[in-house]
């Protein structure tokens, strides 16, 4: 069965009332490239762009518009999206370095020679902007980068980095055993939460996406959903969400949340529940089967 993404438009409080929101569902037959779509993202300009196995699409609010490989993107599988304060997109793509769309052109390796320094071995990788610091960019091991145009930073850690995220003016580093503190000139400061303090320390997951909000962030894992908050001191965890199902969980490839905290949505290319394969979801409001009880 094929899936198609869903967008949410929120109707006119004004013209609408308390109408409930409408969704319109966008698949091959609209203009999409694929439907298996891994990341989704706003630009500055207010046009979405999604990532998927088969290029990269960009919808105006009406058609699609799609590139490849020939257009500049370093590999048809487009695996996370991320847009900083300057307007540059952000493509990471599967086993290749970044590249990033400005200005309508796409530039990478070939054309910013910086980017061919920007390597990972593992397939997937994470990038995280940060306005004060710069653009981050994490895999899965020892080594991450920093671009703080027209920058460029190797680190090193003595653990590997999966992902990156801020609250307030506190930068955090991420991996699948740990959230630690991070100062983007000293680096780990602190460590403030192992995952072994939680209840399933016989369980190896995978990270697969981050999303934040307020003082909250959830970590969605290939055993579930955490969702922590940090009181400025320390990282409690305030609510947890294991899936539990006899062949694994594949997890979100990105993590969204409202600026409340009291929703999120993820992308997640392929679902498992109790060992029955269901039709992948582009995108899904999971507070229904999930619900968080944050006011």
């Amino acid at each position: 069965m094929r899936s198609r993404l869903c967008l949410l438009l929120l109707p006119a409080a004004t013209c609408l009332g308390a109408q409930s929101p409408q969704y319109l569902h966008y698949g091959l037959p609209e203009g999409l490239p694929s439907n298996q779509i891994y990341c989704i993202e706003q630009d500055l300009n207010g046009m979405i762009w999604l990532g998927t196995d088969n290029g990269l699409s960009r919808f105006d609010g009406k058609k699609f518009r799609n590139y490849h490989v020939k257009d500049g993107i370093p590999d048809p599988e487009v695996l996370n999206l991320k847009t900083d304060m300057e307007g540059y997109l952000w493509v990471s793509c599967f086993r290749k370095s970044p590249c990033y769309y400005k200005n309508g052109k796409f530039f990478n390796e070939q054309t910013d020679s910086s980017l061919s320094r920007i390597q990972f071995a593992a397939a997937r990788n994470n990038i995280f902007n940060d306005p004060a610091s710069g653009v981050w960019f994490t895999g899965t091991a020892n080594v991450f980068y920093r671009r703080h145009s027209p920058e460029l930073t190797l680190y090193t850690s003595s653990v590997p980095i999966a992902a990156m995220c801020k609250i307030g003016n506190d930068m955090f580093a991420l991996n699948r055993l740990a959230i630690f503190r991070f100062d983007p000139e000293a680096g780990i400061t602190d460590t403030l939460l192992y995952f072994h303090d939680l209840d399933r320390p016989d369980k190896i997951f995978t990270l697969d996406g981050v999303g934040v909000s307020g003082n909250r962030i959830l970590y969605a894992t290939s055993l579930g959903l955490w969702l922590f908050e940090w009181d400025g001191r320390q990282m409690r965890v305030r609510e947890k969400h294991y899936v539990k199902n006899k062949t694994g969980f594949n997890g979100w490839g990105c993590i969204k949340m409202r600026r409340n905290g009291s929703r999120y949505g993820g992308i997640n290319p392929a679902r498992f529940d109790a060992g029955t394969p269901r039709p992948r979801i582009p995108y899904r409001d999971l507070a229904p089967a999930l619900p968080l009880s944050v006011p």
